[in-house]
């Protein structure tokens, strides 16, 4: 095993050239003894990208029960601009609720993970239509809209314990009251 990267890297560890990792903390790498810049990819995060990444594709194949499965009995739910609801029964009630007033598919997905896979984050576009006016909002007339967002996520034991969304809502007013 040397720096060049020119040899295939064991399942769970990642090569850097020379100079690439300066600074990187070496007392935490599996190779450091043998003086070979590398570092361990943990499992955890493997298994924290593989949840946030189902939970999506339950999400845009419309599958409350999919995105249910990949959350805790006590997923804590922020929601953008508004109140935090409190275990699965809550969660699934939103669930319900989105799925009747809104139709949407996240784009561009892109999700990070902390090496421990305690933490998440994900980028991602929302291609959207307004399907029955929600309370507070404009009336809904089946207009679409296109809308930047990204979330936050807590996970344990392979499941999402909190997730935090944000998205401009004056751009989605804008949207849906232009359209």
């Amino acid at each position: 095993m040397g720096g060049s990267g020119s040899q295939a890297a064991p399942p769970n560890v990642a090569f850097a050239r020379p100079n690439v990792m300066d600074g990187f903390d070496q007392r935490r790498t599996p190779c450091h003894k043998r003086g070979v810049r590398c570092f361990e990819r943990p499992k955890m995060s493997a298994t924290a990208r593989a949840t946030v990444n189902a939970y999506y594709a339950a999400f845009n194949a419309g599958n409350a029960a999919g995105m249910l499965a990949a959350v805790t009995d006590d997923i804590e739910h922020r929601v953008n601009e508004g109140g935090i609801r409190h275990g699965k029964e809550k969660f699934a009630e939103f669930c319900s609720h989105m799925g009747v007033s809104y139709r949407e598919e996240l784009k561009d997905i892109t999700v990070f993970v902390n090496e421990d896979g305690t933490r998440a984050a994900a980028e991602f576009t929302v291609h959207g239509t307004y399907l029955k006016t929600d309370p507070g909002l404009p009336e809904a007339r089946g207009q679409t809209y296109i809308l930047p967002a990204g979330s936050f996520f807590d996970l344990r034991d392979g499941k999402i314990s909190r997730v935090t969304t944000f998205y401009n809502l004056n751009d989605w007013i804008l949207q849906v009251s232009n359209g």
